[in-house]
C-alpha cells in the first residue's frame, strides 16, 4: 500500500498558499508515474489516491485555482480533471497495458489476482470454459493463465480446431461503464479495418461481447494467436545479415502506413454500429470515422480540419487552455508553443504537403512487432525471418506525414541499454556514438525509406524533431508531472536556434498562412542546420545521414552464410 500524509490539516506558508498544495503535487507526481511501465500502481493505490485528492480537492474549494506565488514553478493541474482522469480505466498515453509483468503463481501476493483483488484463476478457468462451450468453440485442450497488465485478464486457449488452434481471450479486470466500452469497440473496429487493409498482418477477431451477459460476468474480446516473437527477444541476438532483413521489412511495413492517407487528423474509432455480441465475427472491412485526439481517459479534443500544420498546432493548443483557468503560467506556457510554432513557419520549416494525414502506429516497437523463421528457408547457418503480425493498434491516430516519420531508432539501438534518464523519445540520440553494425543497420532502414520517399531525411531527422517536440504538446498538453520541465528546455533551446538564424523581423510572426516551401533539399538545411550538429542539444539524428546517394543497396560486410 502507497504511504503519504495522513494529516490533510491546511497549513499556510508565508506567501499564504495551503501546504496542503505540496502533498497535492506529490499525489499528482504518483498519478502520473502510473502511465510509466516502469511504476506499476495496484488499484488499491488508485483509490487511496482520487479519496486523498477528492479529500483535498474539497478543502482547497475554489481556492486550487488561484494564481501561484511568483516563486511557483510548476503549477498543480486541476484537482478535478486530474480524480477523473485517475478514476477512468484507460489513460491516455497509450501505454501497452500488457507490458506490466504478472506473477504467474496464483497463491502469490504479487499476483494480479491479489493487486486487482479479481476471483482466483483456478475457480475462473472454469467460467472461461463454460463460455467457449457457450460460443460454440468446445471444450480447449488448454486453458493457459498468461501476463496481463493493468486493465486486461489475458487467458490462452488452444482448441482442436485448425482453423482456430491457438487464441487469446482479453477481458478487462474491471466492470466498464460506457465510455470504456466504447474504448473496446473501438480497439475491435480498428483491428477489422486494419485487417481490411491488407498492409499488415493483425490478430484476427473471432468473438467477442460488449455486455456482461455471459458465464463470464464481463466484456471479453476473443482474439486469434498470432505466431512468432517479440523482436525484442531475437533481434539483438542475431547475425548482421538477419538484423538487415528484418529492418528492411519494418522500412517496408511503415512505408505502406505512410501510404495510407486519411481525410483529416485525428483518433481512428470505430462507428459503434457493431452488433453488441458476435459468436462468429466474420472478417470485414471495418467501419471506422476519425474523431479528436484523447484529452484524457475520459473526453477527447475537438475535431479539428485538415489545414496548414502550423494552424493545425495552434488550434490544439488553444484547445489544451480550456480547462486551465485561472492558472496563467500554463496559458502562457501554451502561448509561447503556439509562438514558436508560428516561428518554425518563418524558418522555413514547413512543407505544402504537410496537411496531408497519414495511419500512424504510434509506438510501433520492438514489443509490437512478432518474427518468425520462414519454414525451410535456414541455409547453413543463416536463417530467413519474417514478420507475422504488428500489435497493439489502440488509439491509432492520423497525423501529418513528418509528425508520424519518428525514426525507429530501436532498430539499430536497443532500447534497454538506454541509460535512467532517457526519456523514452526516439528523437534523442543514443548515449554513445553507434557502432560500425548500428550504423549499417541505420543507413539500411534509411536508404528504403529514401527510395520511396526523396523527403525522408528531412522529415525524420533535420526538421521533424523541432516539429514533433511541438506536436507533442499540442496532443498532450501538459499532464505528467515533467511537462512543465520539457516544456522550458524545448522553448530554450528553440529560442536559441531561432536567434542563431538571424531572420528579419516582421511585425507578422506566421510570416504567409502555412510558411510553406516546396521541400527542397536547401530549404531543408536551412531551417534545421542537421549539417553543423545544431539542431538541438539532445535531440535528433542518431547518426549521420547514412544513405547512398546513389541508391544501390548497402553493402552487407562480413560473412552471412
Amino acid at each position: 500500500m502507497m504511504t503519504g500524509s495522513g494529516d490533510q490539516t491546511p497549513t499556510t506558508n508565508k506567501d499564504g498558499r495551503s501546504t496542503t498544495l505540496k502533498s497535492l503535487g506529490h499525489d499528482i507526481a504518483i498519478i502520473h508515474s502510473m502511465s510509466m511501465p516502469s511504476k506499476p500502481i495496484s488499484i488499491m493505490d488508485k483509490n487511496e489516491l482520487v479519496n486523498r485528492l477528492s479529500s483535498i480537492h474539497s478543502e482547497i474549494g475554489s481556492n486550487s485555482s488561484s494564481s501561484t506565488s511568483s516563486g511557483s514553478t510548476t503549477p498543480s493541474p486541476p484537482v478535478d480533471s486530474l480524480i477523473l482522469e485517475l478514476s477512468s480505466a484507460k489513460d491516455d498515453t497509450g501505454i501497452d497495458d500488457d507490458d506490466d509483468d504478472a506473477a504467474s503463481d496464483a497463491g502469490s501476493t504479487c499476483s494480479s489476482t491479489y493487486e486487482f483483488s479479481q476471483e482466483s484463476f483456478d475457480t475462473f478457468k472454469d467460467k472461461v470454459i463454460q463460455l467457449c462451450h457457450d460460443i460454440g468453440y468446445g471444450e480447449p485442450s488448454l486453458v493457459d493463465r498468461r501476463e496481463g497488465g493493468s486493465f486486461n485478464r489475458i487467458i490462452g486457449l488452444i482448441f482442436g480446431s485448425e482453423k482456430h488452434s491457438n487464441c487469446i481471450l482479453r477481458i478487462p479486470r474491471f466492470p466498464k461503464d460506457d465510455n470504456c466500452v466504447n474504448d473496446i469497440i473501438d480497439e475491435v473496429s480498428i483491428l477489422q479495418y486494419i485487417k481490411g487493409l491488407n498492409i499488415v498482418q493483425v490478430p484476427s477477431v473471432l468473438a467477442y461481447d460488449f455486455t456482461t451477459n455471459n458465464a463470464l460476468e464481463s466484456q471479453y474480446v476473443l482474439q486469434e494467436q498470432i505466431p512468432g516473437k517479440q523482436i525484442q527477444e531475437v533481434f539483438y541476438k542475431l547475425p548482421i545479415c538477419e538484423k538487415l532483413q528484418i529492418t528492411t521489412q519494418v522500412a517496408e511495413i511503415i512505408t505502406k502506413l505512410e501510404a495510407t492517407v486519411l481525410e483529416k487528423p485525428g483518433r481512428l474509432i470505430g462507428k459503434r454500429d457493431l452488433p453488441l455480441v458476435s459468436t462468429a465475427h466474420a472478417a470485414s472491412d471495418g467501419d471506422i470515422v476519425i474523431t479528436g485526439y484523447r484529452k484524457n481517459g475520459i473526453s477527447d479534443l475537438p475535431m479539428v480540419s485538415r489545414q496548414p500544420i502550423v494552424r493545425y498546432i495552434c488550434e490544439l493548443l488553444e484547445h489544451h487552455k480550456n480547462g486551465w483557468d485561472g492558472y496563467s503560467d500554463v496559458v502562457e506556457m501554451l502561448d509561447e508553443l503556439q509562438t514558436v510554432a508560428k516561428q518554425m513557419a518563418k524558418a522555413g520549416l514547413i512543407r505544402i504537403y504537410d496537411d496531408e494525414n497519414v495511419l500512424w502506429h504510434w509506438d510501433i516497437n520492438s514489443r509490437n512487432i512478432l518474427i518468425q523463421p520462414k519454414t525451410g528457408t535456414t541455409e547453413g547457418s543463416s536463417v530467413e525471418w519474417e514478420i507475422t503480425g504488428v500489435l497493439d493498434w489502440d488509439d491509432a491516430k492520423s497525423v501529418p506525414l513528418v509528425i508520424a516519420r519518428k525514426p525507429p531508432s530501436w532498430i539499430w539501438f536497443d532500447e534497454e541499454i538506454r541509460t535512467r534518464q532517457w526519456t523514452g523519445d526516439r528523437d534523442t540520440k543514443p548515449e554513445r556514438d553507434l557502432t560500425d553494425d548500428e550504423l549499417l543497420i541505420k543507413a539500411k532502414f534509411d536508404q528504403i525509406m529514401t527510395k520511396n520517399s526523396p523527403s525522408y531525411m528531412e522529415d525524420a531527422y533535420r526538421r521533424g524533431p523541432w516539429l514533433r517536440r511541438l506536436a507533442y504538446f499540442a496532443f498532450h498538453g501538459f499532464k505528467v508531472a515533467w511537462d512543465w520541465d520539457k516544456q522550458k528546455k524545448f522553448v530554450e533551446q528553440w529560442n536559441e536556434f531561432y536567434e542563431s538564424l538571424n531572420l528579419p523581423e516582421s511585425d507578422d510572426e506566421e510570416g504567409s498562412e502555412d510558411g510553406s516551401q516546396d521541400g527542397s533539399e536547401d530549404s531543408g538545411n536551412e531551417g534545421s542546420k542537421d549539417d553543423e550538429g545544431d539542431q538541438n542539444k539532445d535531440d535528433g539524428d542518431d547518426g549521420d545521414d547514412d544513405v547512398d546517394d546513389d541508391g544501390d543497396d548497402v553493402e552487407v560486410v562480413g560473412n552471412c552464410a
